[in-house]
């Protein structure tokens, strides 16, 4: 009996000179936590139901969409739930780096800095996503209306859209790291593409003044501005707005690819919760602003009530004339 006491006393020695020694064992510094990203490109933007399809040459179909140099992506990494995710994350804006141009899928864990994860409980797990796009650290949201299309960048598809063409990965869980963290993104599109096809009259392709803009908008909806990642919330302004920037004198068709078109980046139904922010069925307008003026022009026709789908090329014609010779056009939905 007294050889299991002095047994049992030894091992209770045993397990406390152990648990002793762990106390002078330094924690791990998560401080500089090494991540290795990689992300793919959602597919390629396709050509959908048409607001009014009018063209047999069909200059409005579907578009390759590779990663560029200078494209960017952020990541967002948190713990908790999706509603208060804003309390405890971090982030980071990565480029693309030049290498990654042409394909669809790239390595970013070279162009990334070590995540600090040292303000996070590492007995649970993390969350995480990416979205094309730079955050706003201060309003924890990403910035997505569609911003000036300079008269300049009509010669490339992706000077008009590519700032503001977004996708995003959904929200996945990983264990907390004991070394480094690997991730991966599938991203999918949250907007989509309006082609919007000019048939010009002669006498009503006027000559824009420099620094003024062509106003394409849809009335009776709110454009999306704003859209925090996470939550999916999502704020915005009184109109649509589509503007094309002139930078110096120059007309509408000056404006235009080969195919006498303009691309619009538009926010898709599964990019907000916000009915008036659907901008299916909404009117169209336009108007010229230059210096603190605004002309009104004569337009009509009304986009048709659809959903609006992720990653979809929609199409109208759109005729401007001059029918009254007062140098006002008249912009006419065909």
């Amino acid at each position: 009996m007294k050889k299991i006491i002095f047994a049992l006393a030894a091992v209770a020695l045993t397990l406390a000179a152990c648990d002793k020694a762990n106390t002078n064992v330094p924690e791990k510094d998560y401080s500089k936590v090494k991540v290795n990203l990689t992300v793919s490109m959602p597919e390629p933007l396709t050509k959908t139901f048409e607001f009014s399809q009018k063209n047999a040459s069909d200059p409005l179909g579907g578009m390759s969409v590779t990663w560029g140099s200078g494209n960017r992506v952020t990541l967002i990494v948190f713990q908790g739930d999706e509603s208060g995710w804003k309390d405890n994350f971090v982030y980071q804006i990565i480029s693309v780096p030049s290498s990654a141009a042409g394909t669809t899928t790239c390595d970013l864990s070279a162009a990334m800095s070590p995540l600090d994860l040292s303000g996070f409980d590492n007995t649970k797990n993390l969350k995480y996503m990416l979205i094309t796009g730079s955050f706003n650290e201060y309003w924890k949201e990403i910035t997505c209306w569609n911003g000036l299309a300079y008269i300049s960048n009509a010669t490339t598809l992706s000077g008009q859209i590519r700032n503001y063409m977004m996708a995003e990965t959904d929200v996945k869980e990983v264990p907390f790291p004991s070394g480094d963290l690997t991730l991966k993104g599938e991203l999918h599109w949250i907007t989509s593409v309006l082609a919007v096809q000019f048939d010009i009259d002669s006498e009503a392709d006027i000559t824009y003044g420099a620094d003024s803009y062509l106003v394409f908008y849809l009335s009776g909806k709110f454009y999306i501005d704003c859209y925090t990642p996470i939550d999916k919330y999502s704020t915005g302004s009184a109109v649509c707005n589509c503007p094309i920037y002139f930078e110096s004198a120059a007309k509408l068709s000056d404006a235009l690819d080969a195919n006498n078109c303009r691309y619009f980046p538009i926010p898709a139904d599964n990019m907000t919760k916000n009915s008036s922010q659907k901008i299916g069925g909404s009117s169209i307008n336009f108007k010229r602003r230059e210096g603190g003026s605004d002309f009104g022009y004569t337009s009509t026709g009304t986009l048709k009530d659809i959903t609006i789908e992720a990653g979809k090329v929609y199409g109208i014609k759109v005729k401007v004339t001059d029918s009254n010779s007062d140098g006002k056009p008249e912009f006419t939905k065909m």
